[in-house]
């Protein structure tokens, strides 16, 4: 589970029992989280807190669901911006010491998650081939190497 949605739950409701989770609890947590622009995680918030109670409805534990009437808000995701060609070219020419990522990115279409995971041993300079067996996921901007 993502860090911060389990943190968010735990703070808010871990001292609670579930017999005494209100659907008004559930919607103060999703305004607070709406308020501070926080849609992604509001929604991830929603759609977890709906499978648990769920979960125990079906396990005897409660009669209804609080959260079954309250809708999941939008995900507001920004727009991703595309480079220019003086852009991608400048990149492309680039002297800084990144400037092999960037090239390596631009040609083979690696994620940076797998790029960053790149090791020497991953590399076939004969054959002209990079493996990409593993990548790097990030949960609360700690690297976790991955297969």
């Amino acid at each position: 589970m993502n860090t911060y949605l389990e943190n968010t739950l735990v703070l808010t409701f871990g001292d609670m029992l579930l017999t005494d989770i209100r659907k008004m609890d559930i919607q103060l947590l999703q305004s607070d989280l709406l308020q501070n622009n926080h849609y992604e995680l509001a929604h991830k918030c929603i759609r977890f807190m709906k499978t648990i109670l769920n979960d125990a409805i079906d396990n005897d534990f409660l009669l209804k669901n609080p959260c079954n009437s309250i809708k999941e808000p939008k995900i507001i995701r920004e727009e991703k911006v595309i480079l220019t060609p003086e852009q991608d070219t400048a990149l492309l020419n680039s002297k800084n010491k990144y400037a092999p990522f960037f090239r390596i990115i631009r040609y083979t279409g690696m994620r940076k998650e797998e790029i960053s995971a790149l090791t020497k041993n991953d590399i076939d300079f004969d054959n002209m081939t990079i493996s990409i067996n593993k990548a790097f996921s990030y949960v609360t901007n700690k690297p976790k190497l991955k297969d």
